[in-house]
C-alpha cells in the first residue's frame, strides 16, 4: 500500500491535516516580528550607570572599570566597548558572538554586574546599574524645539523627562531611549578660594554641606506608643525635617560653619549659587537657530519594528496634546516606514506573482476542477511555511518574502504533475478515485526524490558562516520549508481532492456570465497587486482585461492550443536539429559557461545591494 493511499481513502482526515498546517501559519504570522532585513549584527547588551557630580576621568576610574574588569570574563564576549563623559554617565557595549543567545547573555552580564557591585561608589549603588538588551540602530528620532526661541535646552528637557521618557521606555519592545542635547536642571555652586581659605574652609567641606542639609530626615513619632498611659499628651504626631534645597535662596543660606561667637558662616559669604543645565557638553540646534532636543528610541533585537513603532508613535501623539504653545516635535527618522514599505512592496509582488501562477495553471489546464488542486498547494505551502518560520526564530523581512515569492512556481509543480497523472488515469477510463490510487504508487518516488533535491540546493546555504550565512539563511530555508510542505501536500492532499472533484465526463465550455465576473475579479487582483509600481490606471486594465478574457474563453483557449501546437512542432525540429549538431552545441555550452565565470570574476560585489531609505546623515567637524 503506498504511503498516500491512506489519505486518499480518508478525505476528512486529509482535509483536517491541510487545514491544520494553515491554521498554524496563520496563528504564527502575528507573532512573527516584522523587519526590514535579518538581523545580523552582534547581540549586544547595554550596561549603563551614572556617577552624579563626577567628571569623565573619575567616572571612567570608579564607575567604568571595575565594570569592565567583570564583564571580560563573560562566556561569548565578542568585544567590549565603552563611553564616559564628563557629567558621569558609564555605557558599556558589550557585543557577543553571533551564535550565543541574548537572553543568556543578559543573564551573564547582570551576574558580573552584580560581583562589580561592591567595587563602586555608593552613590552609583544607590541609582543602580542598568543591564539591557538593546540594537545598535536607531528605530525612531524625533526633534523638539520651541518655535520662537522662548524655552530653553533645560526647560525641554525637564518637559520631556518627566512627561515622554518614561512612557516611551514602557512601549513594549523599547530598549532604551536616548536623549541629546538636553540635560538634568541643576544648581551651579561657584565659590572663591581665597574666601575658604580665610575662613579655614574647603571644597570638601562645602560639599559634606550639601550632603547633610539636603536631605528629608524623619525624626519619628511624639505621643504614640509605646508611651506611657498617664502622659497628658497621647496623639501620634510624626516629625520630619525637609531640608531639600529647591532654589537658588535655599543654597545662599546653606550653613558651612559657626564661628565662637556664634556667627554662622553661609555659602552666600564665600561665593554664588547659580541655577543651570548639568551639562552642556551636547547643544542641539534646530534649522531656526534655537535651542532644541533631540529623543533617539531604540528597539530590542526580537521586537517588531512596525509594533514598537507604533506604540512609540502613540506615546509621541499624546505627549503633543500636552505640550504649552510654542512647543514643537518633529520627526526626523522613522526605519519603521521604510520597512513597512518594503514589506508591503514585497507582498504585493507575492500577490502578483500568486494571481499569475493561477492565470497560466488556468490557461493550459483549461478546467477549472483541475485548476482548484495545484492552485489549494499555494495557500497550504506558502501559509504553513510561517509556523517554520516562527519555530525557528526567523522574521517576516524581505528576504523571507523573497523566498516566499521564488516558492510561488515550485510548490505548485508537484500538484500539476498528481493532476496530470490522474487526468490520464481518468481519460483512459478509471473513476477519479481509482485513478488517484493507481498513479501515486508511482509518482511516490519522483515526487518525494524532486522534494528532496530542492531542499539539497537550498539547505546547505543555512550553514554558511559569517554574516552572509546570517542574512540569506532565512531566504534558503524558507524556500526549503514550502518546499517540503509542497511534497507533503502532493502526496497527501492533491491526490485526494483530484479523486473527490475531477470527472469523467468532458468539462463545459467555460462561457456565461460566472466566467465574465470571475474574469473581473482576477482583473481587480492584478490591478491590486500591481499598482504600486504601475499606477493605477492597472485597475481599470485589469477589469477591462478580465471581463473581455472572461467572456471569450473558448477563443482564448483555441488560439493558445493552436499556438502552442505550433511552438511543440518548432520545438520537436529544433531538438532534431540540436542533436545532429551535438559539437556546436557542446562548444556553445563550454563558451556559456567561460563567459559566466569571466562575468563572475569580473562584476563588482557587494553584501547587500545598495538601497536608498530615504535620508542622509552627516558628520561636520569644525577646526
Amino acid at each position: 500500500m503506498a504511503f498516500s493511499d491512506n489519505f486518499i481513502k480518508r478525505p476528512v482526515l486529509t482535509t483536517v491535516c491541510s487545514i491544520l498546517i494553515v491554521l498554524v501559519g496563520l496563528i504564527s504570522i502575528p507573532i512573527l516580528p516584522i523587519a526590514n532585513l535579518p538581523n545580523i549584527a552582534n547581540p549586544l547588551i547595554l550596561v549603563s550607570a551614572t556617577y552624579g557630580g563626577a567628571n569623565a576621568e573619575v567616572t571612567e576610574q570608579a564607575v567604568t572599570n571595575p565594570l569592565e574588569q567583570q564583564i571580560n570574563g563573560v562566556p561569548g564576549v565578542s568585544y567590549i566597548s565603552s563611553n564616559t563623559d564628563m557629567t558621569g554617565n558609564s555605557t558599556i557595549n558589550v557585543y557577543f558572538d553571533q551564535t550565543t543567545d541574548i537572553d543568556i547573555d543578559q543573564v551573564n552580564v547582570q551576574n558580573r554586574v552584580s560581583l562589580a557591585n561592591p567595587q563602586l561608589p555608593d552613590q552609583v549603588k544607590e541609582t543602580g546599574v542598568s543591564v539591557t538588551q538593546s540594537n545598535p540602530s536607531i528605530l525612531l528620532a524625533y526633534e523638539i524645539s520651541s518655535s520662537e526661541g522662548q524655552f530653553d535646552a533645560a526647560f525641554l528637557n525637564g518637559l520631556v523627562y518627566e512627561q515622554l521618557y518614561y512612557p516611551l521606555s514602557r512601549v513594549e519592545g523599547v530598549a532604551n531611549v536616548t536623549i541629546w542635547g538636553g540635560a538634568n536642571p541643576a544648581f551651579w555652586l561657584f565659590v572663591d578660594p581665597s574666601k575658604l581659605a580665610a575662613n579655614k574652609l574647603t571644597s570638601e567641606d562645602v560639599l559634606n554641606a550639601v550632603q547633610s542639609q539636603n536631605s528629608v530626615a524623619v525624626g519619628g513619632l511624639v505621643g504614640g506608643p509605646p508611651a506611657s498611659g498617664d502622659q497628658a499628651f497621647t496623639y501620634p504626631i510624626v516629625v520630619e525635617n525637609n531640608g531639600n534645597l529647591i532654589s537658588i535662596d535655599d543654597f545662599n543660606n546653606l550653613i558651612l560653619s559657626r564661628s565662637p561667637s556664634g556667627n554662622l558662616l553661609k555659602l552666600k559669604d564665600v561665593g554664588e549659587v547659580r541655577y543651570g543645565s548639568n551639562s552642556y557638553s551636547i547643544q542641539v540646534v534646530d534649522k531656526n537657530e534655537t535651542e532644541a532636543l533631540t529623543i533617539a528610541v531604540f528597539q530590542t533585537p526580537s521586537s517588531n519594528a512596525l509594533d514598537v513603532s507604533e506604540g512609540v508613535i502613540d506615546q509621541i501623539n499624546q505627549f503633543k496634546s500636552t505640550v504649552p504653545p510654542g512647543v514643537t516635535i518633529n520627526q526626523i527618522y522613522d526605519i519603521g516606514q521604510f520597512i513597512e514599505s518594503s514589506v508591503i512592496g514585497v507582498i504585493d509582488a507575492l500577490g502578483l506573482a500568486i494571481v499569475l501562477v493561477l492565470i497560466i495553471l488556468f490557461l493550459f489546464l483549461q478546467n477549472w476542477r483541475a485548476t482548484v488542486v495545484p492552485s489549494l498547494a499555494i495557500p497550504i505551502s506558502l501559509v504553513g511555511t510561517f509556523a517554520f518560520l516562527n519555530v525557528f526564530g526567523f522574521s517576516i523581512n524581505q528576504l523571507t518574502l523573497l523566498g516566499l515569492v521564488l516558492a510561488t512556481g515550485l510548490v505548485v509543480d508537484d500538484a500539476i504533475v498528481v493532476i496530470e497523472a490522474v487526468s490520464t488515469n481518468i481519460d483512459q477510463g478509471m473513476k477519479p478515485r481509482e485513478a488517484a490510487l493507481a498513479c501515486m504508487g508511482e509518482l511516490f518516488g519522483a515526487l518525494l526524490a524532486t522534494a528532496l533535491v530542492l531542499m539539497a540546493v537550498f539547505v546547505p546555504v543555512a550553514f554558511y558562516p559569517g554574516g552572509i550565512g546570517i542574512i540569506y539563511k532565512q531566504f534558503a530555508l524558507t524556500i526549503a520549508f514550502s518546499v517540503a510542505i509542497s511534497a507533503f501536500n502532493a502526496l497527501t492532499f492533491s491526490p485526494m481532492l483530484s479523486g473527490l472533484i475531477l470527472s469523467q465526463k468532458k468539462p463545459p465550455e467555460a462561457k456565461g456570465r460566472s466566467w465574465i465576473v470571475v474574469g473581473v475579479i482576477v482583473g481587480l487582483a492584478f490591478g491590486r497587486f500591481s499598482a504600486a509600481s504601475f499606477g493605477n490606471w492597472t485597475y481599470i486594465a485589469g477589469i477591462v482585461i478580465g471581463a473581455l478574457a472572461g467572456s471569450n474563453l473558448p477563443l482564448i483557449f483555441k488560439v493558445f492550443n493552436r499556438n502552442f501546437e505550433r511552438l511543440e512542432t518548432t520545438y520537436s525540429r529544433l531538438l532534431k536539429r540540436m542533436i545532429q549538431a551535438r559539437r556546436i552545441v557542446l562548444a556553445g555550452l563550454v563558451i556559456g559557461i567561460v563567459a559566466t565565470g569571466f562575468a563572475f570574476t569580473t562584476l563588482p560585489t557587494a553584501f547587500i545591494p545598495d538601497e536608498d531609505q530615504g535620508y542622509g546623515v552627516g558628520i561636520f567637524q569644525l577646526q
